[in-house]
């Protein structure tokens, strides 16, 4: 328990996390200190397990993108940050270049960033369920240097966004 310490990736990810069957939580009761990557600030990937992201406690940066998490099966993906920065693609991206990126198959996606500021070079948020998942995103400040600010989209579940945080 406790705070984990700050992570610098100088050259590639801060924090990659890669799952076949199981489910991937970084965070969890230990809260992520600063993460810094030369490419992703965190990058995680499962093909039959959920992911659970909680960097609330410190700041991501990434070069291309600040966090990028994506399921390829039905699990779900959950994001909560403060602060996530990408100079060149995303702030929080579910697959694809953006601050934060998080993609699930089915089994639904939040993101909650209320709690700080996300900066994307193309997309600040861009969220994706390409079944029957829902896709959530609550957020305070999103910045698009050339893009979207935050883009949602499901092809079989419900979009909801609030960004009054």
């Amino acid at each position: 328990s406790g705070l984990v310490g700050g992570i610098t990736g100088t050259n590639g990810n801060g924090i990659t996390a890669t799952s076949v069957a199981g489910n991937i939580n970084l965070g969890g009761t230990a809260a992520l200190g600063d993460i810094n990557g030369s490419n992703y600030g965190i990058f995680a990937t499962s093909t039959g397990g959920s992911i659970t992201i909680d960097s609330s406690a410190g700041t991501v940066a990434g070069t291309s993108t600040g966090i990028a998490a994506g399921v390829s099966s039905a699990g779900a993906v959950n994001v909560t940050t403060a602060d996530v920065t990408s100079m060149n693609s995303s702030g929080i991206l579910a697959y694809s270049s953006s601050g934060i990126l998080a993609y699930s198959n089915g089994g639904g996606v939040s993101v909650d960033s209320s709690a700080g500021t996300v900066t994307g070079g193309f997309i600040g948020i861009g969220v994706q369920d390409s079944g029957a998942g829902a896709v959530s995103v609550t957020t305070a400040d999103v910045t698009s240097d050339s893009g979207y600010g935050i883009l949602a989209v499901s092809t079989g579940g419900g979009v909801s966004v609030d960004s009054s945080a």
